[in-house]
């Protein structure tokens, strides 16, 4: 063999060695570090835990391959060229697209508060709260996106809030209850402010509340999805950032979300179309959006802060869906809003803590609490309107999880003390 020839061959066998590995990690994805059996370490101190994920695999916590074969290139289209330019400071809806936002102390005051779904932890000790679907105007659902006629009696700690209860404007007052059983109870429109009391009632008239909607879904066997009764389709818990994802561990399990100015019909896993595009042609509700840059190409992009790349890489490995529209005048227009993070009221509320564990975050990025009691970010943020062809609509087989190269469910590592995966 001559020398060219052995060098060529060692050159081979050396390229091998080095991306064999990197390909058959992209395309089998570690096991998660989390799982929904873990709600039992959820409680109501500050956050959600990060060995926790609600859910199913399918749809919200699903891996993407590193290049999914399957674009839905129409909305690709229309993303890339309605939605992103939209999405930029002084843009359409700015400052709603233009800004990440979560509660930061306790509202105390008029028009102080967020439309954000905060999550409570039960106990069997807290007051039990019987629910009537009876004449809701959008009813009742389980965790898999049915509808159902009535749901059990369930528990409410007694100093519970909705996100809004101080506002005059016109808000989206959600709130999710993790029950003892494992069941995560939702509400939609049930405002009260008062301590909840044993043997109270909520829905038709309730003696605490009445509601628009609400749903009962179990962590480890529903898929998180209702039929768009208390919001675009997904659970309140399915497609929360939450601090210890970001700022602790800097992994996100799990698929994000935006709101946006409007959509045009529904694909999965969206039930219902929320606000209509008028005048012109939106993504649909439902759509899985996916950044097509690795970790490496995120780490060396200068217009995607430092901060935010744990919301770029799950971005890439899961995706980020558009389910509901929110935050905005009215829906002429498309834009994207910064993904959803988590509304931490539960240890305000309870007095464990004095502000969200999101503070010290937002302030050393650059952000900082509002007069509203929201902690606001405007710059380094993701910039929507800088990422342009790397943005696209995926197939919605990827949600179904029917797809020619879809990643089957990689499974759950244990351990209370979670090892991140390797970066892709």
């Amino acid at each position: 063999m001559s020398y060219f020839a052995w060098l060529r061959r060692a050159c081979v066998v050396l390229l091998f060695v080095l991306v064999a590995p990197l390909t058959a990690r992209s395309q089998t994805p570690p096991p998660s570090p989390c799982s929904p059996s873990n709600w039992t370490q959820a409680d109501n101190n500050g956050g959600f835990p990060y060995t926790f994920c609600p859910w199913t695999y399918l749809p919200w916590r699903v891996w993407l391959p590193d290049n999914p074969a399957q674009i839905d290139q129409t909305n690709t289209a229309i993303l890339q060229q309605l939605y992103l330019p939209n999405s930029a400071h002084g843009g359409v809806n700015d400052p709603d697209t233009y800004t990440l936002s979560t509660v930061g102390v306790l509202p105390t005051q008029t028009d102080q508060g967020f439309s954000g779904t905060p999550l409570y932890v039960a106990t069997p000790s807290d007051p039990l709260v019987h629910v009537d679907c009876t004449n809701a105007q959008y009813g009742c659902s389980d965790g898999n996106g049915n509808t159902i006629t009535s749901i059990h009696d369930v528990y409410i700690p007694a100093w519970a809030r909705p996100p809004c209860v101080l506002c005059t404007f016109p808000s989206d007052n959600g709130i999710a209850i993790l029950q003892p059983t494992g069941e995560e109870f939702g509400m939609y429109q049930c405002v009260w402010n008062r301590d909840v009391v044993n043997g109270d009632s909520v829905g038709n008239g309730g003696t605490l509340c009445d509601f628009e909607g609400a749903y009962i879904g179990t962590y480890t066997t529903d898929q998180g999805r209702n039929t768009g009764n208390t919001s675009g389709g997904n659970l309140a818990s399915a497609l929360l950032t939450t601090y210890e994802e970001v700022v602790v561990y800097g992994q996100i399990n799990h698929a994000l979300s935006s709101h946006v100015g409007c959509v045009t019909g529904v694909v999965y896993p969206a039930p219902v179309p929320s606000g209509a595009c008028d005048g012109f042609t939106g993504i649909p509700s439902g759509s899985l959006l996916w950044l097509d840059m690795t970790r490496a190409q995120i780490d060396a992009d200068p217009d995607i802060p430092a901060n935010m790349r744990v919301f770029a890489y799950a971005m890439h490995e899961h995706g980020m869906y558009v389910m509901d529209t929110g935050g905005y005048a009215d829906n002429s227009s498309s834009s994207l809003s910064q993904p959803v993070i988590e509304q931490v009221l539960a240890p305000l509320y309870a007095g464990t803590l004095p502000q969200s564990p999101w503070t010290q975050w937002f302030n050393d990025n650059g952000g900082g609490i509002a007069g509203d009691a929201i902690l606001k970010l405007q710059t380094n943020i993701m910039p929507w309107n800088l990422l342009g062809t790397h943005m696209k609509v995926l197939d919605q087989c990827y949600a179904f999880g029917n797809c020619t190269d879809s990643i089957p469910d990689p499974g759950y590592q244990g351990g209370n003390n979670p090892t991140l995966p390797s970066n892709r």
